[in-house]
């Protein structure tokens, strides 16, 4: 169902699995840990913005992947 402002209210629940450290890198190499890098929170920002209202998941105790999912996202 396509957003509708004042109309309907979207709400989804994401298990994000092991989401937690950030590589500082658009692409991550094969084997190597954390897993998450740019790109991949830019996708997620942009599945999580379709949405008023997300759970998110399988956070790992290390924020640094969620704070820039947040940064990404911007104060709206």
């Amino acid at each position: 169902m396509p957003k509708k402002y004042g109309s309907n209210l979207l709400v989804a629940i994401w298990n994000l699995r092991a989401f937690g450290d950030l590589s500082k890198a658009w692409t991550t190499a094969e084997g190597l840990s954390p897993k998450r890098n740019f790109t991949e929170v830019h996708y997620i920002a942009a599945v999580i913005r379709r949405f008023d209202v997300v759970a998110v998941q399988c956070v790992r105790g290390n924020l640094r992947a969620l704070r820039y999912v947040l940064k990404v996202l911007g104060e709206d």
